[in-house]
């Protein structure tokens, strides 16, 4: 493989890996305000045990 082609990977990575970020991010915070403090309490208690279902 060619040092470009690593850079080049690496770089759509990053950017994937920041949109992913800041749409989660948008979806917390809407979330929240759907659900309300008690509901996300709830969620972020039962997410990790779904997740390792998963």
């Amino acid at each position: 493989m060619s040092k470009k082609l690593i850079i080049k990977g690496a770089i759509i990575l990053t950017l994937a890996n920041i949109i992913t970020r800041i749409l989660g991010f948008i979806y917390r915070i809407y979330m929240s305000n759907l659900i309300g403090a008690e509901g996300m309490g709830l969620y972020q208690l039962i997410m990790p045990i779904y997740t390792k279902c998963i």
